[in-house]
């Protein structure tokens, strides 16, 4: 099975905030560390969706993470989480492709139930990607 979310973070909180008992299996969720290695799982699985974080200290690098799978990945769905204070890279992010941005560890928790209820409950031959697109909270800002 290949996963169907790609977490693209330096330490894993989300990854480990994503998968456990009562959460997405861990087969569901590939974790990189690097966007040479996000890329490569991408490669695998070009329509999955990516979480990407945004850390003060590697912006620009996923900033372009964003932009390269916007345009060589069309079938990818982008998140984008990042910490506090990269607020005003919101509409950047969006611009570049992410349909969710979120500095909240609130919001983040709930991203993540969302995410392992929809694949959880997935009947083995629906989307796990089209059902999320569908429940994301477009517009809810």
């Amino acid at each position: 099975m290949t996963a169907p979310l790609i977490c693209c973070e330096r330490h894993g909180s989300w990854a480990a905030v994503l998968t456990g008992p009562d959460r997405l299996p861990q087969r569901a969720v590939r974790q990189t560390r690097s966007p040479l290695e996000c890329l490569a799982a991408l490669r695998e699985a070009p329509s999955a969706v990516v979480l990407v974080e945004l850390r003060p200290e590697s912006l620009d690098r996923g900033l372009d993470l964003l932009e390269h799978v916007r345009r060589f990945y069309p079938r990818a769905t982008t998140l984008c989480v990042a910490q506090r204070g990269l607020e005003p890279y919101q509409a950047l992010a969006r611009e570049l492709g992410a349909v969710y941005f979120s500095t909240s560890p609130r919001e983040a928790r709930t991203l993540a139930r969302r995410l392992c209820r929809l694949v959880s409950e997935q009947p083995s031959g629906d989307d796990p990607v089209a059902q999320l697109l569908a429940e994301l909270p477009w517009g809810e800002d």
